[in-house]
């Protein structure tokens, strides 16, 4: 007798003899087990002899049925995309199980989408009940784009910028600058322009890509100076008192006679302009006048001046 009397591939059988009067047995196998645990690559048939005076002999055939032949494709997505699996073999059924231990569809094709890398198993089924398993990856490429560098919003004229790639799940990087592309992990650019410089530094792996984009608004270097005398006659030359101002933003400024009566007073995002006159329209006289100024620089730098100015007619 056999505990089976048919097998899938791979599986065993346990065959027991039995007789009256028998203590030994012999297998064609060459065993003299009994029990006889039995795994046939195909269909097999084992003849046992009772030993005894009178010799006995058994048959017994063990049906192997193959396993069937099961095939899946493997898959490489971008993150938030789909892949389809599709299984080919000899199988006449399908169960599916994600590496998490979940069940997908009994169909030939999934579609799935992992968030990240993740295996499926397939096990295939045949009309015998025989089934065999496969096991593939979906490879999630999830690149992040992101680098270092561009710390502040302003900077000004013929500063270096030392850009560095920090991006994660990337193989390649390239740089869109406004002085070129670069394809190397650090860059090192000079800003010579005034205006607004842009960076974008696109990650890619595969064909998963993406990209982050900065800017930052170069300025010239900020210079403030304050003349010290002018002479507001009409004449053409020096008839107003303005200041040497570069990469200056806010200024504020007030001026003052010798006893402390303000004569004139501004705040402009702009260069100033005084015509020497009071704010009722008259010339001020020929003398020393003292000025507070406040200003900022376009650069951040902040400026708090104070001193004084001649006027002659």
């Amino acid at each position: 007798s056999s505990t089976s009397n048919t097998l899938c591939a791979g599986q065993s059988a346990t065959l027991t003899a039995t007789a009256n009067g028998v203590t030994s047995y012999s297998w064609n196998t060459g065993s003299t087990q009994n029990p006889l645990t039995v795994s046939p690559s195909g269909t097999t048939s084992y003849t046992v002899t009772g030993n005894s005076l009178c010799p006995g002999h058994g048959v017994i055939t063990i049906t192997v049925n193959q396993l069937p032949s099961v095939s899946i494709n493997s898959a490489l997505i971008c993150a938030g995309q789909s892949a389809t699996l599709s299984a080919s073999g000899t199988a006449t059924s399908y169960t599916w199980t994600a590496g998490d231990g979940t069940s997908l569809p009994h169909t030939s094709t999934v579609v799935v989408s992992p968030s990240s890398t993740t295996s499926y198993t397939l096990t295939g089924s045949n009309a015998a009940g025989c089934s065999s398993n496969n096991t593939t990856m979906v490879n999630v490429s999830d690149p992040h784009a992101s680098f270092t560098g561009m710390p502040n919003a302003t900077e000004t004229i013929e500063t270096v910028l030392n850009l560095q790639n920090t991006s994660t799940g990337a193989s390649n990087v390239a740089w869109s600058t406004c002085y070129g592309i670069y394809t190397t992990t650090t860059v090192t650019l000079p800003l010579n322009d005034e205006g607004v410089c842009c960076v974008t530094l696109y990650a890619y792996e595969g064909s998963c890509i993406d990209s982050v984009t900065q800017c930052v608004t170069v300025v010239p270097k900020a210079r403030l100076i304050v003349p010290n005398v002018f002479t507001p006659n009409g004449d053409g030359r020096n008839d107003n008192f303005t200041l040497d101002a570069v990469g200056i933003g806010d200024i504020t400024i007030a001026i003052f006679d010798r006893w402390g009566l303000k004569m004139f007073e501004t705040s402009t995002s702009g260069n100033i302009k005084w015509d020497g006159k009071t704010k009722n329209g008259a010339l001020v006289p020929d003398g020393t006048y003292f000025y507070m100024l406040k200003a900022t620089g376009l650069d951040g730098e902040n400026y708090d001046l104070k001193g004084t100015i001649n006027v002659f007619q």
